[in-house]
């Protein structure tokens, strides 16, 4: 690309040197100090190139090469619509667990238990039913892997604008980012559940899920305060979900 007498200026948004599109409008390119990266901005009336740096950039954090971060709100959002999308097929898949859980509860509630045995009762419903849990699991895992592999996105993020990517450099997300991010991290949590499930103490057991919950919210809020708006898993997985548009 083009060089800039004297030696390359500091990191920002610049007209863009390749030529726009015949009909198209000018474009703000971001340099990162070194090179050229493939993040641009419409910006209509640009200044000639190398003039200085361009009047208007967005607001709001960037992964370092200048791609703005998706909002709290924007993922909250994706989120809840790839629930409901997974939400009838994970429904279907599971209905016979789910009705075989639900009439065990009216039993277990209907007879004169104690606490204790109470509490022993419901467990043992659970671990009798774990595929109503295990199948929407999996069945998410299948959906979130492919998608994001593909498309960098979900249905639920493709909607909203934002996608995933490599914090570092854009492109195509790496199988090793997409296990990190969609089994390393909610194993910990799933593997925490099961062993409270199975442990067969109540004490540990109740311990166990409120780790795993405490865990689950940690991840999903994070990215409220993180300068970064990284979860947790985003950071183990070393991916930022950005927006596509403004």
């Amino acid at each position: 690309m083009t060089q800039v007498p004297g030696g390359p200026p500091p990191a920002g948004w610049y007209p863009d040197p390749t030529p726009p599109q015949s009909g198209g409008p000018p474009l703000l390119r971001w340099w990162d100090g070194t090179r050229w990266t493939a993040h641009v901005e419409t910006v209509p009336g640009a200044v000639p190139a190398w003039a200085g740096p361009a009047p208007a950039r967005p607001q709001g954090p960037t992964t370092p090469d200048g791609q703005p971060l998706a909002g709290w709100w924007q993922r909250v959002a994706a989120s809840v619509l790839d629930s409901l999308i997974l939400g009838l097929p994970a429904n279907l898949l599971t209905l016979p667990w789910q009705l075989r859980m639900q009439l065990d509860l009216q039993d277990l509630v209907d007879e004169p238990l104690s606490a204790d045995e109470f509490l022993d009762g419901l467990v043992g419903i659970l671990q009798s039913n774990l595929p109503a849990f295990l199948v929407p699991s999996l069945l998410g895992l299948a959906y979130m892997g492919v998608l994001l592999r593909w498309k960098g996105a979900t249905v639920g993020k493709m909607a909203l604008g934002i996608a995933v990517r490599l914090r570092e450099q854009p492109g195509q997300l790496p199988w090793s980012a997409i296990a990190i991010r969609l089994i390393v991290y909610p194993a910990l949590t799933t593997v925490l559940m099961l062993i409270a499930l199975f442990s067969g103490s109540l004490a540990l057991g109740l311990t166990l899920l409120l780790v795993a919950l405490l865990l689950s919210w940690a991840d999903v809020l994070l990215p409220l305060v993180d300068p970064k708006r990284q979860a947790i898993h985003d950071k183990l997985a070393g991916t930022n979900v950005v927006r596509t548009r403004r």
